[in-house]
């Protein structure tokens, strides 16, 4: 329906009156602080007022912008997992400068000693019940292979998708590890 922007005002106006602090109180159980309930909120009604001609009245006003709100919030968390998977990329690089990667190789060989203890670990504690990406992973991340991923499949009997998921899920799982020893 078209709206004119005076009824489009007054209509967000008293939605405002009416449900400013309901929203407010229900985008806390949404454990967000009281400042990203307070940015929710205001984003939301913004929404609706922009968007005011696509409600088509199937429900109560209020309960179209409650859903804007959850959604606002949705995408929000969507963002920072987003933005958490790159900073774990961007791990997996400090991963290469320490030699743990293939990439690069330490120059201390007391370090990189113990960084292939560690390496060697949790390469067998992962693929203890599939013994062949054992063999595969030491050949990356130990030994720092030459050979393809499709080298490394066709040696091996497994798949090149199935090494670089492996690979990628193993160099996330060194990151955790290496937070937890406080090396990265």
């Amino acid at each position: 329906m078209n709206y004119t922007d005076e009824q489009k005002n007054t209509m967000i106006e008293d939605l405002w009156n009416s449900s400013s602090k309901k929203l407010f109180n229900y985008l806390g159980k949404y454990n967000m602080s009281r400042e990203e309930r307070e940015d929710t909120v205001s984003e939301a009604f913004a929404r609706a007022f922009k968007s005011l001609e696509t409600f088509k009245g199937t429900c109560k006003l209020e309960s179209w912008l409650f859903q804007i709100a959850k959604n606002i919030y949705l995408n929000k968390i969507r963002y920072d997992t987003c933005k958490k998977r790159i900073r774990t990329e961007v791990d997996t690089e400090k991963l290469v400068l320490a030699g743990v990667v293939p990439g690069a190789k330490v120059t201390n060989p007391i370090l990189e000693d113990e960084l292939n203890k560690i390496v060697e670990s949790v390469i067998k504690f992962k693929f203890k019940k599939r013994p062949v990406y054992i063999d595969v992973m030491t050949d990356i991340f130990i030994n720092h292979t030459d050979l393809t991923h499709k080298e490394l499949a066709e040696a091996y009997g497994v798949t090149a998708m199935s090494i670089r998921r492996e690979k990628y899920r193993l160099g996330k799982k060194l990151v955790d590890k290496l937070r937890t020893l406080k090396a990265i």
